[in-house]
């Protein structure tokens, strides 16, 4: 058949391929290996080498795949639904050592981790190597970290030769082995870092091939291995050379046509690799916590976080803040892994639950966005695979915008977040302690693997009642109706607005609270016919205040002022809020007109319980698509 464009990404398949051929020949293991993918552009070989390891493939599904690869309006050029269950597969390079670490130390299984030279350039690579040892007390690693050293990252020659890159590591502890292209010193090298490997021994195996290899060194007289991109149709535009390449066997066709059985004994050597999570039986969660009493004393939400993960036996991975964090119940019953590598950390988080590990990672607010990219790719591997076995990736964040300095204070993580498809990452905003401690012992019984982001206060705040779904109103128990709405999102700025109705109150005006727990999901009905009975709306939000903004505005369907904690400094909790405008008394005289002057109290002390009693307030949960939210 005429091909119209030699089509796909060789890249470093061939390398990976060289790699798993001689694991697999050298592996007499009961199990499969697991192999887990960190180089670029790698998915196509995953999708070959599980066609390879059946039996009796599902063709049909193959080939229909295939004359969709890389086309308008088909699949895209990384296969990411095919074949499912997999560990780790998305573009933040650097980042499969440290999902194959928590992987070996929580699995009965030898990992099989690859990446490439260029990979090991990375930092989140680098600090995964350096911090190993910080698992041991998940359990012993039977991991083998394969190097595809070629020599080359995606758009040059990388930095670190394979002779530097086996000093580097060398000096880490690890046991490392090194081969080139001749088969049977290959073979050795397997053999030999296996067996390391399953003595669980820190192993590392280089295979030292050129880029592209063992493609031709040219094509229709140009220049083809060694090509740092071998992105083919920018290098290869005669006739000649595509004729050529078709003759390899290295494009794809238009119109696939593949049948038959494929032979036997290379069934067998490509079934010794597994790239897929096998289904474990994951541990059943925890009994969802039981909606307790709330109390009128100030309590930190934070502390009620701490205190639910805990009881659910979730690990914890923080870097270096557990104290400041106020986990003190994980801290103590050693169930926390802490190092100065934000990376390393969620992607550890990563590897633990597709082990069947519920695991968090907790993190200030403002160093978040380190791991925003990877949270950003992670949401799109669960909405191509649709776990349905696997423990939730749970991000905790302790928001400082509103009490700390400039450099302390970054709230773009929010943006990543919301933006990011509700099925595969939402975003939840409790409103105090009891609140906080319910919503994530919800969010925990999920097993679709799909991410969390918590925002939550460290301060004692009061601890006001929740009644579950993403949006309810607060309202005065004296009052029938009201004229003013204020739109209320992070803890911290819920109490300040209820705070703002109850001033309002004892002067005789209603102001009704809408909190939004769940920003990434709003009931757009309910909202549009419940904004458009006030006359005065007003928005306030922890943070990310221009994206919350038009999210708003779409689904209230109308304009109002949203204000929202800057990145400003302030001496006081209480003065960066009266900064951002966010404070109770700026509230009032924003939505209201009403000036009340400021005793200039300190958030949460100021509250004191007999100043909001939660039973004074009526909720009124908002209702979608005719089910409770």
């Amino acid at each position: 058949m005429r091909l119209r464009k030699p089509r796909g990404h060789w890249g470093a398949n061939p390398g990976i391929a060289w790699i798993c051929a001689h694991a697999s020949a050298q592996w007499s293991g009961p199990d499969p290996i697991l192999g887990v993918l960190g180089t670029g552009h790698a998915a196509g070989f995953q999708f070959a080498h599980f066609l390879a390891s059946q039996p009796s493939p599902e063709w049909s599904v193959a080939n229909a795949m295939i004359s969709r690869y890389g086309e308008p309006g088909g699949d895209p050029t990384e296969y990411l639904t095919f074949p499912s269950n997999l560990p780790h597969l998305f573009g933040e390079l650097g980042s499969a050592v440290a999902v194959s670490q928590t992987l070996a130390s929580l699995q009965d299984r030898l990992v099989l981790c690859i990446i490439g030279d260029g990979e090991c350039e990375t930092p989140a690579t680098i600090a995964a190597f350096v911090h190993r040892n910080e698992l041991n007390k998940l359990g012993e690693q039977r991991l083998l970290i394969a190097v595809n050293c070629n020599g080359h990252r995606m758009g040059g020659k990388t930095s670190m030769s394979h002779s530097r890159l086996r000093n580097l590591l060398s000096g880490l502890g690890y046991r490392v082995f090194t081969s080139d292209t001749q088969a049977d010193e290959a073979a050795e090298a397997a053999a030999q870092a296996l067996r390391s490997a399953s003595e669980n021994q820190p192993t590392i195996w280089l295979s030292v091939t050129e880029k592209g290899w063992p493609a031709p060194e040219s094509l229709a007289e140009t220049s083809f291995t060694g090509h740092a991109a071998h992105k083919i149709t920018s290098i290869i535009q005669s006739q000649a050379a595509v004729e050529a390449f078709d003759a390899f066997s290295m494009s794809t066709q238009r119109q696939a046509n593949i049948s038959g059985l494929p032979d036997p004994e290379r069934v067998e050597l490509a079934s010794k690799i597994s790239f897929a999570v096998q289904e474990i039986a994951s541990a059943p969660a925890v009994n969802p916590l039981v909606r307790d009493s709330v109390s009128n004393a100030l309590r930190s939400p934070m502390a009620a976080i701490d205190r639910e993960l805990d009881r659910a036996g979730v690990m914890v991975f923080s870097p270096d803040e557990a104290n400041s964090n106020h986990l003190k119940s994980v801290v103590r019953n050693n169930a926390i892994v802490e190092v100065l590598a934000e990376e390393v950390l969620f992607c550890w988080t990563i590897g633990a639950i597709a082990a069947g590990r519920s695991s968090a990672f907790v993190t200030y607010e403002a160093f978040a966005p380190l791991v925003g990219s990877q949270l950003a790719q992670y949401s799109k591997l669960v909405n191509a695979q649709h776990f349905s076995n696997r423990p939730p990736l749970v991000l905790i964040c302790t928001s400082l915008a509103w009490a700390n300095c400039p450099t302390h204070q970054n709230t773009d993580i929010w943006d990543i977040a919301l933006n990011r498809s509700p099925t595969a990452c939402t975003v939840c905003c409790p409103i105090g302690a009891t609140s906080a401690a319910q919503r994530l012992s919800s969010a925990l019984q999920r097993r679709d693997g799909s991410a969390t982001v918590f925002f939550i206060t460290k301060y004692p705040l009061p601890d006001l009642y929740d009644p579950g779904g993403s949006v309810f109103i607060y309202r005065h128990p004296d009052a029938s109706s009201a004229r003013h709405l204020i739109i209320a999102c992070g803890d911290v700025c819920f109490i300040e607005a209820v705070a703002a109705a109850q001033l309002a109150a004892e002067r005789g005006v209603v102001i009704d609270i809408l909190a939004i727990a769940e920003p990434s999901i709003l009931p757009v009905r309910s909202l549009k016919s419940t904004v458009s009975g006030y006359n005065t709306l007003l928005g306030s939000v922890m943070c990310a205040p221009r994206t919350l903004a038009s999210t708003l505005f779409t689904a209230c369907d109308t304009l109002f002022d949203v204000l929202g904690v800057s990145e400003a400094h302030a001496a006081t909790p209480y003065d960066s809020l009266k900064a951002s405008g966010v404070d109770r008394y700026s509230l009032l005289r924003k939505i209201a007109g009403i000036s009340v002057p400021s005793a200039g109290e300190v958030i949460g002390p100021s509250l004191v319980p007999d100043f909001i009693l939660q039973e004074d307030w009526r909720v009124i949960s908002l209702v979608t698509e005719g089910k409770p939210t």
